[in-house]
């Protein structure tokens, strides 16, 4: 190869060219040799094995790399976040519960996206000859395993990562269809037993899929302003499709995605805001965003009744123009039903033309119980951990948020911060 120098990509996990940065990085080099001192290679590139048994391989390989002046780029894309944050973040030992991993995880905050689609490679190939071929040739399969009974023999798995893509398409369709029909976790609702195995699992623990592109192809589904709650996708199409909302319509989606129904940290909600909205001010958005999600425990602020998905929306849209204009499959749905369409009795929805489960989704959650189960979190950390509430973002007082909420009609009705508040209630019947 005369005085060309090129980078070697080492594959252990990350079996595919999608998604795969350390590829991406090696593709860079003029062309991709086999050994490192026959054919001059200079940089070496692996996706990090995050399996402590392999720790000695790779410490050995690249202690032998510095021997030779191979730089090593190890990328993380095998997990979404590098173990070794996660075990930081923590305090020096691994969450040893799934609920801890996710406090951890959230701190850390989303993982990365997948790389976008890589084009053709600049690769060159080292020539093919016999004494190559003798020397650097995969043995046969039989040479790792055997079959160890005729039966085994009968199945056969199709692996890459042309198959894996195959199947994540299928995947992201049927959970497109479970979310549509109201279901979360489809596979742990309706396990298919004798179905034929068309599971990821095989393919994202070799790599041939992106656990990232997996993770965000599920979590956009999700995204989709498909929650069930006309008033809040409309909000959020509105945003989508125009970059602008109206305050009362910002209010209603953060509290809708913080500590009113989804628990979701206000830092992820800030984010869409900042994609999406024409007049995203750093300072600005990320105040109200603490503000309205109450991550300052205001008890107004948690009000399941005054701030509740269905009837906020009834209230800031009386007559449903908003609501049928950025929903439009629920344009002939009676203003009785519109905000709450999975109550209307399914002769009416078939009225409509809009069959809950099939042309609109059900409520993703509970607004109920999770809005009384975030109120009890809420109040759980304030008695655990704030004897002194730390000087934060808040409102002055209880008039300033009936203000900012449009809930000063009836001032001189207090909230309780229950879901036996009847602020709410009495505004509705005000302007009816």
């Amino acid at each position: 190869m005369g005085n060309e120098t090129g980078a070697i990509h080492w594959f252990r996990h990350g079996l595919r060219i999608h998604d795969n940065p350390t590829v991406t990085s090696s593709s860079q080099s003029s062309s991709l040799m086999a050994m490192l001192p026959e054919w001059n290679i200079k940089v070496l590139t692996c996706e990090q094995d995050p399996e402590p048994i392999w720790r000695e391989r790779d410490n050995g390989v690249k202690a032998l790399c510095r021997e030779l002046g191979v730089d090593v780029h190890e990328r993380v894309s095998h997990t979404l976040w590098d173990p070794n944050r996660i075990i930081e973040e923590n305090g020096g030992s691994p969450p040893l519960t799934y609920s801890l991993f996710i406090e951890v995880v959230q701190r850390l905050g989303p993982p990365p996206h997948p790389l976008k689609k890589p084009g053709s490679p600049n690769w060159n190939s080292t020539p093919v000859t016999e004494e190559s071929q003798q020397k650097y040739s995969l043995k046969p399969l039989e040479h790792f395993a055997t079959p160890e009974c005729p039966e085994q023999k009968k199945k056969h798995w199709i692996g890459g990562e042309t198959r894996a893509l195959e199947l994540y398409e299928m995947r992201i369709k049927y959970e497109e269809e479970a979310f549509k029909s109201d279901v979360v976790m489809v596979n742990q609702y309706n396990p298919k037993l004798l179905d034929p195995p068309l599971s990821l699992s095989g393919y994202l623990r070799f790599g041939a899929l992106s656990i990232r592109k997996f993770y965000w192809g599920v979590h956009d589904i999700y995204q989709e302003s498909k929650t069930g709650f006309p008033w809040i996708d409309a909000c959020m199409r509105q945003l989508f499709l125009e970059g602008w909302i109206h305050q009362v319509c910002r209010h209603a989606v953060s509290c809708f995605l913080t500590r009113g129904d989804l628990w979701i940290s206000w830092e992820e909600g800030l984010q869409v805001f900042f994609k999406y909205l024409i007049d995203a001010d750093w300072s600005v958005c990320s105040g109200n965003w603490m503000w309205v999600s109450s991550s300052a425990f205001e008890k107004f602020l948690q009000c399941p009744s005054c701030f509740c998905p269905v009837n906020y929306g009834r209230r800031m849209d009386p007559q449903g123009y908003y609501v049928r204009k950025y929903v439009p499959v629920l344009a002939k749905m009676p203003l009785r039903y519109l905000f709450n369409p999975s109550s209307a009795p399914l002769e009416v929805q078939k009225k409509a033309g809009c069959i809950i489960g099939k042309d609109y989704p059900a409520p993703i959650v509970n607004h109920k119980v999770v809005s009384a189960r975030n109120k009890a979190s809420m109040e759980e950390i304030v008695s655990r951990f704030l004897s002194k509430v730390p000087s934060h973002c808040a409102p002055s007082q209880e008039e300033e948020i009936t203000d900012f909420a449009w809930l000063d009609a009836v001032p001189d009705v207090k909230c309780d911060s229950s879901d036996k508040c009847r602020k709410a209630e009495m505004y509705y019947d005000m302007m009816a």
